[in-house]
């Protein structure tokens, strides 16, 4: 039996939704085939070819196919809504009309720089009046910071389109006011935002839209230590047993140690630096905060001194500390008092040794006791927290 097919014949496909019949069903309509509709078993000999048939049509009209084509090499469309059709989404947003894509130019850097440049009291309020020597744990306003972000990506999209740059006004371009480590590809669990603009409804509060549950805790500290030492280690520590978490040997231990999300200057005796730990946890458990001294930065020399029981006087040898680890100025001018820098010889101690380190052998045992053990402290938080306002 001969089948005669014709330019008007009008043809049905069987299995059209997979990639083979897609594949060939647009082929033959780019010859001039007449496909008016197509069929896709659900399994076995149950089929329901009149759904089935709606949804074939749709996946070959050219738009739809263009549409979903273009979704693959296209970000920003994903969270749009769609409607479902066998084997994904349709780009056709269920509310019909026109489909919005999102895009622009993206901006890792924070901006608390810039808000900085123009005022320090923008960026911690009050920062003008605090006192040297003094170290006080804030909470961030999230509030705030999303409403500055907020403003800022809006400005910048009216700026560039009166600049004909063709930017988005629902485009988010900022998405952090502090400097994060790396660069964040997008709003997310890194950067201060935690979602793109575009897709925050209207209802939802400027508090919500930083950040995860909670809120951040920074630190706030101005002394001479931060000028003197600028890479200055500072860290939260999370209460062992309800103790400091240092181990026999005084390290800390590293599961319990909390590093900064970012840090900043305020000049250089002042620096903040900020946790993603809400001020009620480190408080309700408290925690521990931590200074040290960047170990990798020796320094050698000794403490002025002062010690009870040293006595200056006009010459003669006097006996040395017990531990060169105490030797201070004060046991150096109480044998050589006229003496304006170490004069090994008029000290009297050349020979004595103290834990296998002799005074006056050589350069590298010299070096070694006048060597400065790098320093630590650490401080309960609730004694540096203030009231929450």
């Amino acid at each position: 039996m001969s089948v005669l097919v014709s330019r008007e014949t009008k043809v049905i496909f069987q299995g059209m939704t997979g990639a083979q019949g897609t594949f060939f069903a647009d082929q033959a309509m780019a010859y001039g085939t007449r496909v008016v509709a197509g069929v896709t078993p659900a399994g076995g000999n149950e089929s329901d070819p009149v759904s089935d048939a709606a949804v074939a049509i749709r996946s070959v009209k050219p738009l739809t196919v263009a549409l979903d084509r273009l979704a693959e090499r296209i970000d920003g469309v994903g969270r749009l809504d769609l409607k479902q059709r066998a084997g994904g989404s349709s780009l056709v947003p269920a509310s019909g009309g026109s489909i919005r894509i999102v895009s622009g130019p993206w901006f890792p850097d924070g901006l608390a720089p810039k808000l900085q440049a123009m005022s320090p009291e923008l960026l911690l309020p009050g920062v003008g009046e605090f006192a040297r020597d003094r170290v006080r744990l804030l909470e961030i306003n999230e509030g705030f910071v999303a409403a500055l972000l907020v403003g800022a990506n809006h400005e910048w999209a009216r700026e560039a389109l009166w600049r004909e740059f063709p930017a988005d006004l629902d485009a988010t371009a900022f998405a952090s006011l502090f400097d994060r480590p790396g660069d964040p590809p997008a709003p997310g669990p890194d950067t201060d935002l935690n979602a793109e603009l575009a897709g925050v409804p209207l209802e939802q509060r400027l508090s919500d839209m930083v950040g995860g549950s909670g809120t951040g805790t920074v630190l706030l500290m101005r002394a001479e230590l931060v000028r003197r030492f600028p890479g200055l280690v500072v860290s939260l520590l999370r209460p062992s047993n309800g103790g400091v978490p240092m181990s026999a040997t005084g390290e800390l231990m590293a599961e319990h140690v909390i590093a900064p999300m970012f840090l900043g200057h305020i000049d250089p005796s002042t620096i903040f630096v900020g946790f993603d730990v809400d001020p009620s946890v480190v408080l309700g458990e408290e925690w521990y905060l931590s200074v040290e001294e960047p170990p990798s930065g020796p320094r050698f020399g000794f403490d002025a001194g002062g010690g009870s029981g040293i006595d200056v006087h006009d010459g003669g040898p006097q006996d040395a500390p017990e531990s060169w680890a105490d030797l201070t100025w004060a046991h150096l001018r109480s044998a050589d008092p006229s003496a304006t820098h170490i004069r090994l010889s008029a000290v009297g101690w050349n020979g004595t040794e103290r834990a296998g380190v002799e005074w006056g052998r050589n350069g590298a045992h010299q070096a070694r006791l006048a060597f400065q053990q790098p320093y630590r402290m650490i401080f309960p938080a609730h004694a540096l927290i203030g009231a929450r306002r």
